[in-house]
């Protein structure tokens, strides 16, 4: 399966209720209000962008379920916390444990590259 919206392989496929349950054990232990802990997962689930999602059979539940490749979910959350003002330490810990970076591909850096000189002006050239 491939990330619909950065290219990449999903080498986990886990679907987003599985990866909520797992940030919203993180949240409990980190943010002592259930409020707030809704509220940031109701806003991680509205910022996915639904063209990333694949269909597919979760690793974990062995549910049918839809599917996101963990850079766009887990970059997706680390915006979320930002935009609530959650402190860089905080985001520092979620993300040592998340370990998203980890999966990061060259194809990535290749497509940012790719992005930076379009805005330059400058030609491209596409390396697949």
């Amino acid at each position: 399966m491939v990330c619909n919206e950065c290219g990449n392989r999903i080498s986990d496929p886990v679907c987003l209720d599985c990866y909520k349950q797992e940030v919203a054990y993180w949240l409990r232990e980190n943010i002592n209000n259930p409020d707030i802990i809704t509220f940031i997962i109701r806003k991680i689930t509205l910022k996915l962008p639904e063209d990333s999602l694949v269909k597919g059979v979760c690793a974990l539940c062995y549910k049918q379920a839809m599917i996101a490749c963990i850079d766009c979910y887990f970059s997706t959350i680390e915006r979320v916390l930002q935009e609530f003002n959650i402190p860089d330490s905080m985001i520092d810990s979620f993300l040592e444990i998340f370990n998203y970076h980890l999966y990061e591909t060259p194809r990535i850096m290749i497509n940012f590259e790719k992005e930076d000189m379009l805005k330059k002006g400058n030609p491209v050239k596409i390396i697949n």
